[in-house]
C-alpha cells in the first residue's frame, strides 16, 4: 500500500489511473478551499501539481491515446446583479480545459497546415501491372490489429504553460470521457433543470448536443455507452448524434444480497467510533 496524499481539507474521492497504469490524476482540495489538480508518479512516488491554486479544477480525466489530460476549471467570472440584496453573485463558471502531457504533441486547435506537395506520377505500363498483378494475387485480409496500450509520456516541466481550453459555452460540467477525438461530457448550468450529454469533435472543432439524460458510462473497450435516463438503463453504441433511446435493459431479474447481521454490526462500530 502506497499512501499518495492526504486530503487538507476534506475527502479526496476524484482520482484516475494513466492508460499505462504509471501514473495517477486526482484532484485534492487547497487550505484556501480550491481545488487543485496533482499528477503523482507510481515508480518515483513523486507528486506534481498542474493547475495553479487561483481557480477550482476538478474532474480530471486521461484521454486514452494518453496525449492529453481533461479537466474541467472555473475561470470565468460573469457577475449577476441582485436588485434585493445589492451584491454580485457567481453562478455558471466553468469550461472544460485540458493540457498537453508531453511538450512535443500537437495542440489539436493549432492553425492547420493546408500545403500539399506535388509528385511526379508514374507511368512505367510495367511497373503498374506487376503491382495490379501482386494485389491479385494476395486474397487474404489482413489480421485485426489489437489495440496497444499507449506509453504515457509526460512532461512536468512547464506543464501549467500548456493548458488550453475547449470553446465552448460557460457552464456547469462534469464526467468527462476521452475516446479519441470524441470528448464526452455532461451538462448541466445553474438555471438548467436538465443534464445533457455532449460531445465535442477535437478533429471537427464542433460541439454536438446528444441529449437530455441523467448519466452515462463508457465501457473499458469504449465501444459501448450505458445511458441512464429516468430511471432506465440502455446500452447503446458510442453515439456521434442525437440519442436514440428505444429499448432499456431488463433490471427486474437483478438481486442484491444482504448479510443483515453484518451490516447491523457494521452499523453499529461506525456509529460507536463517530460517538467515541
Amino acid at each position: 500500500v502506497t499512501v499518495i496524499d492526504t486530503g487538507k481539507t476534506g475527502e479526496i474521492n476524484d482520482f484516475w489511473f494513466s492508460p499505462d497504469n504509471k501514473w495517477v490524476v486526482y484532484t485534492n482540495s487547497e487550505p484556501a478551499s480550491k481545488n487543485r489538480i496533482y499528477l503523482f508518479e507510481i515508480a518515483t512516488k513523486k507528486r506534481t501539481p498542474i493547475t495553479s491554486d487561483w481557480y477550482d479544477s476538478y474532474s480530471p480525466m486521461f484521454s486514452n491515446d494518453g496525449k492529453y489530460l481533461f479537466f474541467v476549471s472555473d475561470r470565468d467570472f460573469n457577475p449577476v446583479y441582485s436588485n434585493t440584496e445589492w451584491n454580485h453573485a457567481y453562478t455558471d463558471m466553468s469550461k472544460i480545459y485540458f493540457v498537453k502531457l508531453a511538450k512535443n504533441t500537437p495542440n489539436p486547435f493549432a492553425p492547420k497546415n493546408d500545403e500539399v506537395k506535388i509528385s511526379e506520377q508514374k507511368t512505367d505500363s510495367a511497373k503498374t501491372d506487376k503491382g495490379k498483378n501482386d494485389k491479385s494475387k494476395d486474397k487474404s485480409k489482413p489480421e485485426e490489429a489489437k489495440p496497444k496500450t499507449p506509453d504515457v509520456k509526460i512532461d512536468l516541466d512547464g506543464i501549467e504553460n500548456r493548458i488550453a481550453v475547449l470553446p465552448i459555452a460557460v457552464s456547469g460540467y462534469f464526467g468527462i470521457t476521452v475516446v479519441d477525438n470524441s470528448v464526452y461530457y455532461l451538462k448541466r448550468g445553474y438555471t438548467d433543470n436538465k443534464t445533457s450529454l455532449k460531445l465535442f469533435d477535437l478533429k471537427e472543432k464542433k460541439e454536438t448536443d446528444l441529449g437530455e439524460i441523467d448519466g452515462y458510462e463508457i465501457t473499458a473497450d469504449l465501444k459501448k455507452m450505458l445511458v441512464i435516463n429516468n430511471k432506465n438503463y440502455y446500452v447503446i453504441d458510442l453515439p456521434k448524434g442525437k440519442l436514440d433511446l428505444k429499448e432499456s435493459t431488463n433490471t427486474g431479474d437483478m438481486k442484491v444480497w444482504v448479510d443483515r447481521k453484518a451490516e447491523w454490526k457494521q452499523i453499529f462500530n461506525e456509529c460507536w467510533r463517530q460517538m467515541k
